[in-house]
């Protein structure tokens, strides 16, 4: 049988004494924190302790169990027996640290910003790193506000909301991916170069001032029309 609410108030009330008793629901069933330690477990209507080494010679005869499938033996807290409650709380208070409370993720747009796209150009070939880093700048310049960098599908991005645009060095080109709908509406501009539905490459042997326009013309439209 669940822990009713009425019987997990009646424990609280039970181990008053202690202080800063609150109860909080985990599971369909209740951990009792006394003095901001999980000490007290309820399942089933039965208040449950670990049988740490404290408590050895205090709950030696006292009935135990297991709160629920799986877990490991512990004692049964008689929340009755106020003698026994005052010392057996007292001393997992004492053996008890306060939780450190949890830290929260950096959002993946932080944990992916512009010193993962330094490192990506740094893996490259020198001979590459200027390209690349004017590739870069490029894109950016295009940008709408508020869009950041980071990598996704292991190539340099530019993303709000969604993805808005990839560049990624390649053997003997530098390629965009721009998505098919850019791919589409820029295609007069492209037919001379090599394409795909999504991406389009730009050899390196001929890139210049000519494609970066390019690029920055394409980056434009997906940082206006990909956000969407």
């Amino acid at each position: 049988m669940a822990t009713t609410l009425d019987y997990i108030e009646y424990v609280v009330g039970q181990l008053a004494f202690a202080g800063n008793v609150r109860y909080k629901k985990m599971f369909g069933e209740y951990m009792v924190y006394i003095n901001e330690k999980p000490l007290v477990l309820v399942c089933d209507c039965t208040p449950f302790v670990k049988m740490l080494p404290c408590l050895d010679g205090l709950m030696h005869g006292a009935e135990r169990g297991r709160p629920y499938e799986g877990a490991k033996e512990h004692y049964i807290l008689d929340v009755e027996d106020r003698a026994l409650c005052e010392q057996a709380v007292g001393e997992l208070d004492k053996a008890t640290p306060v939780p450190k409370p949890k830290q929260k993720k950096p959002k993946a747009a932080a944990r992916q910003a512009g010193p993962v796209i330094d490192d990506y150009i740094a893996a490259q070939a020198e001979t590459l790193q200027p390209l690349l880093r004017s590739v870069r700048e490029t894109i950016r310049a295009a940008m709408p506000e508020g869009a950041t960098e980071k990598i996704a599908y292991q190539m340099p991005t530019f993303w709000m909301k969604h993805n808005l645009i990839h560049f990624a060095a390649q053997k003997s080109h530098l390629g965009i991916y721009p998505g098919a709908e850019a791919m589409e509406h820029f295609a007069p501009q492209l037919c001379g170069y090599k394409t795909s539905k999504g991406a389009v490459q730009f050899p390196y042997k001929s890139f210049g001032e000519e494609q970066l326009t390019l690029i920055a013309e394409i980056a434009a439209w997906c940082g206006e029309n990909n956000a969407k």
